[in-house]
């Protein structure tokens, strides 16, 4: 692979590009690639992301994922908002 001088002009400098990555997030997954296997992409018990949320399958666990997230903050010393954050 060739890398032409103005391709690396106009990519962003490495301290934006860390600051990038160190953003924690859920992203969703392309629907070419869940499409493939929609199976793998769908939780079986627990959803611990945005997506899934609310649905009627995973409601059975929900006290268990509230209690266990309570368990996590108390083990990590971290407050809710410093997670959400």
């Amino acid at each position: 692979m060739i890398i032409v001088r103005d391709e690396l002009n106009c990519m962003p400098d490495t301290s934006t590009e860390m600051a990038y990555c160190e953003r924690r997030s859920i992203y969703r997954v392309a629907s070419c690639v869940t499409d493939l296997n929609k199976k793998a992409y769908k939780p079986q018990a627990v959803s611990f992301g945005p997506y899934h949320h609310g649905e009627e399958y995973l409601k059975a666990m929900e006290d268990h994922r509230q209690r266990a997230f309570l368990h996590f903050l108390k083990r990590s010393n971290k407050s809710l908002e410093y997670v959400v954050d």
